[in-house]
């Protein structure tokens, strides 16, 4: 479904660049004047909704 969503935001207008994220390889779409290779502060969120999942923290109160 990543490629989809991309190529419908593509088809919108707005051109985009998805990264996956490890260690969960969640999705993180950027615009692509704000995209950026090494982003450090994606990682570290990764990180810890992936801390925050494992203590069972409800999906809706992680952070994004």
């Amino acid at each position: 479904m990543t490629s989809a969503l991309s190529q419908a935001l593509e088809e919108a207008g707005y051109s985009v660049f998805v990264w996956e994220i490890p260690p969960q390889w969640e999705h993180v779409f950027y615009l692509r004047e704000d995209a950026t290779v090494e982003n450090q502060e994606i990682k570290d969120i990764a990180e810890e909704r992936l801390r925050l999942m494992e203590q069972g923290v409800d999906d809706s109160q992680l952070p994004k």
